[in-house]
């Protein structure tokens, strides 16, 4: 396996077709892990929720057929986090606004997307260290959502859910160098940005393309790209 984390990218759109969403819920296992995820699929109230589990699902299960991966083997902690019994393969899962990422390799994983939206300096008064809510203030919401995204990327890569205070962590978001420009995804840019803690300081990877942030935290390096996962892929019978 590649000694680096590596991401994937989807968009759910495609899946707003009627018969595309049935075709993918058949596709998902009617055991463990994945029967719970198919049926909270159909709980969900709102579309975007369940165009954005479904995929997610299919993400997963794509990358661990490619990978030769049971998909028995999917497990949750007792704190949520999804992740394979007695395989050193570790992915983690993030959607937001009509996307899906996914981070995996040899090591745990943290990811996480999000798109700027209205101010949020109230909630990062409240979670923010004071420095980060200093960049806030200087910066706006761009920079709320990127420290937003580097801390959800971190609590997810430590796999402790909501016992890790937000606040028990510092992150120092780096500058972006333009990775594309002009492509479906507009200007893709991307950085190294670091996070310390009492314990460790990690190296975090930042994506941005449009209004969509991503970062992933990793104690391995993560490979400088986003890698895009056709509907077809998604879709695959192997």
């Amino acid at each position: 396996m590649n000694h680096k984390i590596q991401c994937l990218i989807t968009s759910v759109d495609e899946f707003k077709d009627p018969k595309l969403f049935q075709k993918g819920l058949a596709l998902l296992p009617d055991f463990g892990s994945w029967k719970e995820r198919k049926e909270s699929i159909s709980r969900l109230r709102r579309q975007e929720s369940r165009l954005e589990s479904l995929v997610a699902g299919l993400m997963l299960r794509t990358l661990l057929l490619e990978n030769s991966l049971p998909l028995e083997a999917l497990s949750v902690s007792e704190k949520g986090k999804p992740f394979l019994k007695n395989h050193d393969f570790h992915f983690n899962l993030s959607h937001s606004n009509g996307y899906v990422v996914c981070a995996f390799g040899s090591v745990p994983c943290g990811i996480d997307i999000q798109k700027e939206k209205e101010d949020r300096s109230n909630i990062a008064r409240i979670f923010f260290t004071e420095s980060e809510y200093a960049l806030v203030q200087k910066y706006g919401v761009s920079m709320f959502t990127r420290i937003w995204a580097l801390k959800e990327s971190y609590v997810k890569y430590k796999g402790e859910g909501l016992s890790l205070p937000l606040k028990s962590f510092q992150v120092y978001p780096g500058s972006y160098d333009i990775l594309s420009d002009g492509s479906e995804w507009g200007r893709l840019s991307t950085c190294i940005s670091t996070i310390y803690s009492t314990d460790r300081t990690c190296q975090a990877r930042e994506f941005a393309f449009n209004d969509y942030r991503i970062a992933v935290c990793s104690a391995l390096a993560t490979e400088p790209n986003i890698c895009r996962l056709s509907t077809e892929s998604l879709l695959c019978i192997i």
